[in-house]
C-alpha cells in the first residue's frame, strides 16, 4: 500500500475551513471534492459552507460536512447524497434523539472566528482524516474528524459490509443528559459516533470508540504497542475498527520522526505526530438553534494528556502502507 496523501495547510480560520480544504484537494487521486455555498437541509443558520467527498472507485462511499454557526461554531454532516443539488445533513435530520446530539462543536460557545494554526487533511482510497491543532485557546476544541470505511472483523454479506462507513469526531455524539457526575468521573469517557447502517439495516446509527493510547514504546525487548481505534456498539459488542490507522506512543518522538516510516515486524507505518493539548473542561456546551445546553467531554484518544516526566513521550497516528 501507499502513503497516504497528506495536505499540510497551515494556519486556517474556522470561517474558511470549508474553502480551503476543498480547494487543497481538488486534485486528491481517490476522493473528488468539491465546495458549496448551497445551505444544507434541514438546518438554517450562518452557512459556513460545506464540503462534499465523493470516493473515485465506489461513489455510493459520500460525505458531507457543513460548517455552520449560531451560538457556537459546528459541524453537521450527511452520509447520503440527495439529489436535485440539494445538500442534506442526513445524520442530524434522521438520528432518533436530538438534532443537536448530532453535530459536532468546534467550540464550547462563542460565533467569532478563530483558527486552527495547524490543519492537517489524510486521504486514502478507503478514509478522509482531518486534524486540526489550535493555538491552546481554552475554548476551542483540537479538530479530529475520521470519516470512512471500517474493518470489519467478521466476514459480513457484502451488502451489509459496504455500509459499515462512519464518522468521528472529538465530540462524543448522542449525549444529553444532566449527569454532571458521569463527566467527572469518567464514565463516559468514550468516543461515539456514527455509522452508516447497522447490521440489521438501521440508517444512521450511533456506535463508540476507543482505543489504548498511553502505552508507551518501544518497551522491554522492543516491544511496540500499537492500537486500533475499536468501534462498537454494546449489544453487538466491538464490530471493526477504523481502516488501516492506528495509535501509538513512542517514549522519544525524536526517533520516529513526523512523515518518516515504522517497520515493525511484516508491517510498514507512516507517522504522523499529534499535539497533546488540553481540551476546554466545561461539559456544558451551547446547543445550535437554542438556549438550551448539549453535555460532553472531549474525546478521541483515550485521554487529552500522556502521564509525562522530564522525558515527555510522543503521542502519534500511524497509517498502514
Amino acid at each position: 500500500m501507499a502513503a497516504p496523501n497528506r495536505y499540510d495547510l497551515g494556519r486556517v480560520n474556522v470561517y474558511s475551513l470549508a474553502s480551503t480544504i476543498a480547494t487543497a484537494l481538488v486534485d486528491d487521486p481517490n476522493w473528488v471534492v468539491a465546495y458549496s455555498t448551497v445551505i444544507p437541509k434541514p438546518f438554517n443558520s450562518t452557512n459556513r459552507g460545506s464540503m462534499t467527498f465523493k470516493n473515485k472507485a465506489d461513489p455510493t462511499l459520500y460525505f458531507m460536512l457543513n460548517i455552520n454557526t449560531q451560538s457556537n461554531h459546528f459541524i453537521q454532516a450527511g452520509f447520503y447524497e440527495a439529489e436535485g443539488g440539494n445538500i442534506i445533513a442526513d445524520i442530524g435530520r434522521d438520528y432518533i434523539n436530538s438534532y443537536n446530539n448530532a453535530v459536532t462543536p468546534l467550540i464550547t460557545s462563542g460565533t467569532g472566528d478563530f483558527y486552527y494554526k495547524q490543519l492537517t487533511v489524510f486521504t486514502t482510497s478507503n478514509f478522509v482524516y482531518i486534524n486540526g491543532e489550535t493555538d491552546g485557546t481554552p475554548t476551542v476544541y483540537p479538530l479530529r474528524l475520521y470519516m470512512g470505511r471500517l474493518m470489519s472483523y467478521e466476514n459480513e454479506d457484502p451488502l451489509v459490509a459496504k455500509d459499515f462507513v462512519g464518522l468521528f469526531t472529538h465530540f462524543p455524539a448522542g449525549y444529553n443528559g444532566s449527569d454532571y457526575t458521569a463527566y467527572d468521573y469518567s464514565s463516559k469517557n468514550v468516543g461515539q459516533g456514527f455509522v452508516k447502517k447497522s447490521r440489521n439495516g438501521t440508517k444512521n446509527v450511533v456506535y463508540n470508540f476507543c482505543t489504548s493510547s498511553q502505552l508507551v514504546s518501544p518497551a522491554v525487548g522492543g516491544k511496540f504497542f500499537i492500537s486500533p481505534f475499536y468501534v462498537y456498539e454494546n449489544a453487538e459488542g466491538v464490530r471493526g475498527e477504523f481502516w488501516d490507522m492506528y495509535v501509538v506512543c513512542f517514549k522519544d518522538g525524536s526517533a520516529y520522526p513526523d512523515g518518516s516510516v515504522l517497520s515493525v515486524g511484516n508491517d510498514r507505518y507512516y507517522v504522523f505526530h499529534v499535539v497533546d493539548q488540553l481540551a476546554p473542561q466545561s461539559y456544558n456546551i451551547t446547543a445550535p438553534g437554542s438556549n438550551n445546553q448539549i453535555y460532553g467531554r472531549w474525546y478521541f484518544f483515550d485521554t487529552s494528556f500522556l502521564r509525562v516526566g522530564a522525558d515527555k513521550p510522543q503521542r502519534a497516528l500511524l497509517f498502514k502502507i
